[in-house]
C-alpha cells in the first residue's frame, strides 16, 4: 500500500513544457531514460531529449530540478541526494555532477557506455559500464577503480574474485 503513489504517464507527443510546475501526468518529456525514487515517493526523471532532470513530487507536481548544458548523451543512470544538494547523471561516456551552487560539471569520463548509478554508504559513486562489462567505484576526488567485472564476456564465476568474473552488459546496480 502506497498512499502517495501516482502514475506518470508519458504523453504521446514528445515535447518540452518549460520548467514551471505542472501536473506530472500532463507534462511532455523527450526520451525519458532513467529514474531515481526517494523514500517519500519523490520521483526524478532523466529527460534525456530535453537535457533536464525532472522532479515529480508525491502530490504529482512536476518541476525541473536542473538542466544539463549541451544535453545528455545516451543517459540512463541518475542519482539524487535526499536533500537535493547533489546529483549524478550518466551521459554517454561521462558522469556529470550537479550541485545547486556549482551547476553541472564532468565528474569522470572515459567510460564506454554507462549504465546505472548509485552511491555507496561511504558516499562514493558506483557506476556500471555496459560496453566495458565492469562496475567502477569513483572516489570523491573523481578517480575511478574497477570493483567488479573482468571486461570480458566470459570467465570467473562462483567462488572467483569479483574483478575476475564476467559481467556481460552489466546494467543494474543497487
Amino acid at each position: 500500500f502506497f498512499p502517495n503513489r501516482f502514475v506518470v504517464e508519458v504523453l504521446a507527443e514528445p515535447g518540452d513544457d518549460g520548467d514551471s510546475p505542472g501536473p506530472a501526468t500532463q507534462r511532455h518529456l523527450v526520451s525519458p531514460n532513467g529514474l531515481w525514487v526517494r523514500g517519500d515517493g519523490t520521483l526524478y526523471i532523466l529527460d534525456t531529449g530535453n537535457g533536464k532532470v525532472r522532479k515529480a513530487n508525491a502530490a504529482g507536481v512536476m518541476t525541473t530540478l536542473f538542466k544539463v548544458s549541451g544535453g545528455i548523451d545516451d543517459g540512463r543512470g541518475l542519482w539524487v541526494s535526499e536533500d537535493e544538494t547533489l546529483a549524478y547523471v550518466a551521459s554517454g561516456t561521462s558522469v556529470k555532477r550537479w550541485t545547486p551552487s556549482g551547476g553541472v560539471k564532468t565528474h569522470e569520463s572515459g567510460f564506454k557506455e554507462l549504465g546505472n548509478i548509485t552511491v555507496d554508504p561511504a558516499g562514493r559513486l558506483v557506476v556500471t559500464d555496459r560496453a566495458d562489462h565492469r562496475v567502477y567505484r569513483i572516489s570523491n576526488n573523481g578517480n575511478k577503480s574497477v570493483i567488479a567485472g573482468n571486461g570480458e564476456l566470459t570467465g570467473g564465476g562462483d567462488g572467483e574474485l569479483a574483478k575476475d568474473t564476467a559481467l556481460p552488459g552489466v546494467r543494474g546496480i543497487c
